[in-house]
């Protein structure tokens, strides 16, 4: 039971590892590194996924050991940068203001009634019953994900749910993914808050604001996984006006490609929401270097989304011939009819060419 702490525990040394390396920026506080070291996480889980499951280990001891051995080896490897990064997180957490005291009060109840609700209460809505825990349960028991189990959507909010029900001993902690993407929505959007120039109290109202959208509130403790999505979104949009500021580094240029591989494995209407983002990346890239770093770059980014999605892709290629399958499974995949309407999506034509294309 006590090893479901081993995810937050390593998302804990990664982010203070990422604080540590970057304590040499200037333009940095602690808020904008919880998204790097939530994409590294996001990442393990994915990769060690796949290895897990070819093995047919995705148990508890499988799940306990990619946490665990993630966890010692950021702290053996980056060390220094670990310390580096408690040091300046302690300096940064210096006494708020008054408004920005009573909101941070109001987020962290806010988050503490959250957390006991999707840890006390059983999922009950029906998508959940019907789709996302069925998935969850059936990959457990095989200790395999397989291609015979919900092939056509995207999986990674899923397998997360998974390491916390294998590392558990029960579906109790399974909610528990779509509450953290909840809080991690409210610290990248303060981040990008700052990145745009407000204060520690404008960046608190920011939080505020996005903590006070009643359905982020309602999916905050169940099963779904319209938070996670909406999180490596609100991700995407923190590269996008940092590229926009300064040229990305490497490693930040890997990073914002692995948030957009997770974000394509996690649901299909991201690939929808996040193209303007990507086309805005994209430009701010080839603005600020040559032509030869902008296609090196854009093949890190490329390169990140195909090692991430593969397995989800091959899964599918086996099974229906395709990576999404037909045109019907590749617009379930897309869940076009949340954006469109119930049964409008079948009779689009432009959709329906564009699908046939994709799933060639």
């Amino acid at each position: 039971m006590i090893l479901v702490i081993l995810p937050g525990l390593t998302l804990g040394v990664v982010f203070l590892a990422f604080a540590g390396k970057s304590s040499d920026r200037v333009d940095r506080d602690w808020r904008q590194d919880l998204l790097p070291a939530a994409t590294a996480c996001g990442a393990v889980a994915a990769f060690g996924s796949e290895l897990l499951s070819a093995l047919r280990s995705l148990d508890q001891a499988g799940a306990a050991a990619l946490w665990g051995g993630a966890a010692v080896a950021t702290a053996v490897v980056g060390r220094a940068s670990v310390r580096r990064g408690w040091t300046r997180l302690r300096a940064e957490l210096r006494r708020p203001e008054i408004l920005e005291a009573a909101l941070l009060a109001g987020l962290t109840a806010l988050c503490a009634v959250l957390f006991l609700t999707a840890v006390l209460s059983p999922p009950n809505n029906v998508d959940s019953l019907n789709v996302h825990l069925v998935r969850v349960v059936r990959w457990a028991q095989l200790q395999s994900l397989s291609a015979q189990v919900g092939t056509s959507r995207p999986p990674w909010a899923e397998v997360m749910m998974l390491h916390l029900r294998q590392l558990y001993g029960s579906d109790r902690p399974v909610a528990l993914v779509q509450w953290a993407s909840f809080v991690g929505i409210l610290v990248v959007a303060a981040a990008v808050a700052a990145r745009l120039g407000a204060n520690r109290r404008g960046q608190a109202v920011s939080a505020a604001f996005a903590a006070s959208l009643p359905l982020a509130v309602l999916t905050a403790s169940n099963t779904k996984n319209d938070l996670v999505v909406a999180f490596w979104l609100v991700g995407l949009s923190y590269w996008a006006v940092l590229s926009r500021q300064r040229r990305l580094s490497t490693s930040e240029v890997a990073l914002c490609g692995a948030g957009i591989a997770l974000g394509l494995l996690t649901k299909g209407t991201f690939a929808l929401a996040a193209f303007p983002l990507v086309i805005w990346i994209a430009a701010n890239l080839a603005r600020r270097s040559p032509t030869r770093a902008v296609l090196a770059r854009g093949a890190v980014i490329v390169g990140a989304v195909l090692v991430l999605n593969l397995g989800f892709w091959m899964r599918n290629v086996l099974l229906e011939g395709t990576p999404y399958g037909d045109v019907e499974l590749l617009r379930r995949a897309l869940e076009v009819d949340d954006l469109l309407g119930q049964g409008r999506s079948a009779g689009w034509p432009f959709f329906s060419r564009a699908a046939s294309l994709m799933a060639l």
